[in-house]
């Protein structure tokens, strides 16, 4: 299963293939995937507060509760401590458990 989440409309494109498909079977597909990669993680958040809805919250969180020790790749424009307060210190501590590898330089969109 392949879901393409570009331009920061991951919450869309999954809501999209949950209708598709049944939540049991999407979650199923994340687990059993041999690789899943999510990008712009934290590019949708609530303009008022500052965080993630309650429900991308507990989507990440059980991504990556369920994807622990099997490859998961997440992309994002936040650092760690923005995710931290995008969503909490307990999913940024469970994201810091794997491999972090941070680019830094100017941006090849936006030049800044």
């Amino acid at each position: 299963m392949l879901i393409d989440a570009d331009n920061g409309k991951l919450v869309e494109k999954v809501d999209q293939e949950i209708r598709r498909v049944s939540s049991q079977q999407l979650w199923r597909g994340m687990e059993k995937a041999k690789l899943v990669v999510i990008d712009e993680l934290g590019a949708r958040i609530d303009k008022t507060t500052g965080t993630a809805s309650e429900h991308m919250y507990e989507s990440i969180k059980e991504l990556v509760d369920k994807r622990y020790a099997k490859p998961l790749v997440l992309l994002s424009n936040l650092t760690l401590s923005q995710i931290s307060k995008v969503f909490d210190d307990r999913l940024a501590d469970r994201i810091a458990q794997g491999t972090i590898v941070e680019l830094k330089g100017k941006s090849r969109r936006t030049g800044k």
